[in-house]
């Protein structure tokens, strides 16, 4: 690995100019170090601090010239750290002093484990033993993949902690293809938002779908009293497994699903119906289930695992934009995983709203949907699992995301030519005339507007449908029906 010196001579720049860059100047100012000066995003608001001037990035990076500045990271979040490593790599500056996000995680390698210690030398005492250190840029991309994903393991199945995007219902259920994603089992988890007190859930489907159940035995009558009991058993099941969530960690690790792999590229469940609806109804992305070894071994597929890896490291990516639902990538950095996440199930919701008729319902199966979102084609890939015809107009990361189909094994179809007429269409904007020029060239019965508030905040014919962080700004999910455009 390249490697660059830190003497007491070095002349050192800090990053970080507010009161963790005061302290730092002053300790590593009384052991003789020279700072040449501070970099902060806000340098032009600043300008200067303890008598030195205060850069930005890119000014840090024209008075480097032809050598290479060593920067000391001092920002208190220590989660912002190799965000701002990686920025400054991008405009050449290597020689960085941080704490490494795989050190915070604990999947660190040993040179990440050294600038770990060396960054904590530095901003506790203001002096070091100098010495040769491994280059930010080398620390960044020497990720391997993290153990976390494996929860336990035996001589025949492995419990691991699955995205509920992979996680779909018994194929018996349906006796064929398409089986529902656990997030559209619609009444399922209508009842335990009902039960977890949220205004907009009800019970009624669920009853629906105990009531068809019930209606196939044909062994007794469907009362009020029979309705009631339904309720309180659920009712009991549910607030056991909420009770294990929130104080046994290990409850759904010992009473994990049984799940197998399906060629198509993604999971059935063997059982365990009750407990994915329950995890989706909270909106957790992963779920504890157990699986066969060899089973692991087809889901990890390591090889077009690193494929994909080569190809976020020859684009110079270290932070992902939006998740990689396997688990090479669970533990790369991604802000905005949650969110993504969070709009697939919100999506989830208001088609299953939309769609439902009946309890077996594939609410997404044969729907025609557009989407521009700017995710690696994540939403994509949650729509194709579960039968939807998609038309991708996204021209970005194009060589990425055709390696991510390899890996998930959907290479086989289910991305279409443009349509004249959608189902729904799912696109991100930025400012009113690209949402105008959108409404206006894209037919679809249904709108998903991906959009900062302020856009659309004075528009009362639009329902809010989910909010959160994403691409660095505060983003809502917005559904507009063609009748209000």
């Amino acid at each position: 690995m390249e490697r660059f010196e830190l003497t007491e001579k070095t002349k050192l720049w800090i990053y970080g100019a507010a009161f963790g860059g005061t302290l730092l100047y002053e300790k590593l100012h009384k052991n003789h170090y020279q700072v040449e000066g501070f970099i902060d995003k806000r340098a032009e608001e600043i300008e200067s601090l303890c008598g030195l001037s205060v850069y930005s990035v890119k000014q840090a990076k024209e008075r480097m010239g032809r050598g290479q500045l060593t920067v000391i990271i001092s920002v208190k979040n220590v989660f912002e750290h190799s965000g701002i490593a990686r920025e400054l790599i991008k405009n050449g500056i290597t020689n960085i002093i941080y704490k490494p996000y795989a050190a915070l995680k604990g999947f660190a390698d040993e040179s990440a484990k050294e600038m770990f210690e060396l960054h904590n030398q530095l901003i506790d005492c203001g002096f070091c033993k100098g010495g040769r250190f491994c280059r930010a840029d080398e620390i960044e991309k020497n990720w391997e993949i993290p153990k976390e994903y494996l929860l336990a393991k035996d001589s025949k199945m492995q419990t691991v902690f699955l995205p509920l995007p992979m996680l779909f219902e018994n194929q018996s259920v349906t006796g064929g293809y398409k089986e529902r994603n656990v997030c559209f089992l619609y009444p399922h988890i209508q009842f335990f938002r009902y039960l977890q007190g949220e205004a907009d859930a009800s019970c009624q489907r669920y009853l629906e779908y105990c009531e068809m159940a019930v209606e196939e035995l044909d062994s007794f009558q469907v009362t009020e009293a029979w309705k009631e009991n339904v309720i309180r058993n659920r009712a009991d099941v549910f607030y056991q497994m909420n009770h294990g969530f929130l104080f046994q960690k290990d409850f759904f690790v010992r009473n994990s699903p049984e799940a197998e792999w399906n060629e198509d590229g993604y999971f059935n469940l063997k059982s365990g119906k009750h407990r994915a609806a329950f995890f989706a109804a909270r909106r957790q992305m992963y779920i504890p289930v157990k699986i066969t070894h060899s089973d692991a071994e087809k889901w990890i597929s390591e090889d077009r695992a690193n494929e994909v890896k080569k190809e976020l490291l020859q684009q110079g990516v270290f932070e992902l934009k939006a998740p990689v639902e396997h688990p090479f990538f669970y533990q790369m950095p991604c802000t905005a995983e949650n969110f993504f996440y969070g709009v697939c199930c919100a999506l989830a919701d208001e088609l299953g709203g939309l769609y439902y008729q009946t309890p077996m319902d594939h609410v997404l199966k044969g729907k025609k949907i557009y989407l521009n979102v700017d995710d690696y084609g994540f939403v994509s890939r949650f729509f194709r699992r579960s039968g939807a015809m998609v038309y991708d107009a996204d021209e970005r990361d194009r060589k990425l995301k055709e390696a991510l189909e390899r890996l998930f094994s959907l290479h086989f179809g289910r991305l279409v030519a443009a349509q004249e007429h959608y189902d729904l269409a799912v696109f991100k904007t930025d400012c009113p005339q690209n949402l105008k020029q959108c409404l206006e060239t894209i037919l679809a019965d249904h709108y998903f507007i991906l959009a900062p508030e302020s856009i659309l905040l004075e528009t009362e014919w639009i329902k809010r449908v989910y909010c959160g962080a994403a691409w660095g700004k505060s983003m809502v999910l917005w559904h507009l029906e063609k009748c209000n455009v």
